[in-house]
C-alpha cells in the first residue's frame, strides 16, 4: 500500500503495511476514534458487516482492495 503526497515542489512516498493482524488494530482505532460503526465501516469497505466483525475479532482478514482502502480511511482519520 503506498502514498504519495504532493507538497510544492516536493513528493513524498511512503509505504503503509496494512495485513493481518494490523487490520484488527486499524478497525479498533476507526471504530474508536471516528464516528464510524461497524456497519458503516463495511459499507465503506464494500465487505460485509459480518466479514468486518472477524476481522475486528482477529478471526479473518481483509483481501487486497479491502485492505488498502482500509488504510486510506486510516490515513484520512488520523494522517494530520
Amino acid at each position: 500500500m503506498g502514498c504519495e503526497l504532493e507538497a510544492g515542489e516536493f513528493t513524498f512516498h511512503t509505504e503503509f503495511n496494512c495485513r493481518k493482524h494490523k487490520q484488527k488494530f486499524l478497525i479498533d482505532a476507526l471504530l474508536k476514534y471516528s464516528k464510524l460503526n461497524l456497519n458503516s465501516l463495511a459499507t465503506l469497505l464494500g465487505e460485509p458487516t459480518s466479514l468486518v466483525r472477524d476481522v475486528w475479532l482477529g478471526k479473518s482478514f481483509l483481501m487486497l482492495e479491502s485492505m488498502k482502502t482500509l488504510a486510506d480511511l486510516f490515513l484520512v482519520c488520523f494522517g494530520e
